[in-house]
């Protein structure tokens, strides 16, 4: 499972940090309560991708938006602190999609979180 360190700046999907492989798992940090972290991956036609967001604090609550453009969200989800946020993105299409994953405080502290990605 390849580890990917967030890097900045990736506070938008136009700067989004690429995830080349996956399985994979990146460290991140959320820094500010404006602080907000961008990763972009391709999903293979026909495939799922299994997404876990778990925060390091449980003062801390995080939360994961996918979209497909800067203005086609897909979903969103805002946890509790210390709530793990889980969930699985289909493409029952013939070709890959790219999607960007956005990691944000939804309540609580800012802090460090844990992003897994798998097929």
């Amino acid at each position: 499972m390849a580890v990917v360190n967030e890097v900045e700046p990736n506070n938008s999907v136009g700067a989004a940090q690429a995830i080349a492989s996956l399985p994979a798992t990146v460290n991140g940090s959320i820094g500010s309560n404006t602080d907000d972290d961008y990763f972009k991956l391709s999903i293979a036609a026909g495939k799922k991708l299994n997404v876990a967001l778990t925060v390091a604090s449980s003062s801390s609550g995080f939360g994961l938006g996918v979209y497909l453009t800067a203005t086609q969200p897909l979903g969103q989800i805002l946890a509790s602190p210390g709530q793990t946020v889980t969930f699985t993105i289909g493409n029952s299409g013939a070709t890959a999609v790219t999607v960007a994953l956005r990691v944000s405080r939804s309540s609580g502290g800012t802090g460090a979180y844990k992003l897994n990605l798998a097929p």
